[in-house]
């Protein structure tokens, strides 16, 4: 398995044994537990994204570190196609795949794709770093509205630290 490839066959396997899988990163924080109910709002979709933070909510550029996914024939198909690129173009990552897939297929809002409904968590909820690093939210907003904080945008393992231990989400 190339390492690239290596998040999607980890959700492979994990919809072998779940109907219903939350996959995160290793920078995503769970900062409050979000209800059951939560999810039951967003039961008609297959893959639900936590919003990447750097164009349309709804565009092609989706985050792939913090997503719910639907253990379903329409879900499988999205990963079967990922999979496809990421054989075809063996250092793509899985969420450039997903870029590259929806893009060359001419979709820039991913309700509109057909195959598999998609949709974005609420900003507020799934929060990415990129929210905060661009002061689009504060750390007390995170702090009180925020299930899964998710240290994207933040590069380097050193950067992810400081930025986790400045919310007071580092737990090492």
């Amino acid at each position: 398995v190339q390492t690239c490839a290596l998040p999607i066959y980890v959700i492979r396997d994990a919809l072998k044994k779940y109907s219903f899988i939350h996959y995160i990163d290793s920078d995503v924080v769970c900062v409050n537990e979000p209800p059951k109910i939560f999810y039951d709002d967003y039961y008609k979709y297959d893959v639900i994204f936590q919003y990447d933070g750097i164009d349309n909510i709804f565009g092609e550029n989706q985050c792939m570190g913090n997503i719910t996914l639907r253990n379903n024939e329409r879900t499988i198909w999205l990963l079967d196609e990922i999979t496809k690129l990421q054989i075809e173009y063996p250092s793509i990552a899985d969420q450039d795949a997903l870029v590259y897939y929806l893009t060359s297929n001419g979709i820039n809002d991913i309700r509109k794709l057909n195959e598999c409904k998609l949709y974005v968590y609420p900003i507020e909820r799934y929060t990415s770093g990129y929210m905060l690093l661009q002061n689009k939210m504060s750390k007390q907003y995170i702090h009180s509205n925020c299930y899964f904080f998710h240290a994207n945008w933040c590069i380097g393992n050193e950067k992810k630290m400081n930025l986790l231990k400045d919310l007071d989400y580092w737990f090492m």
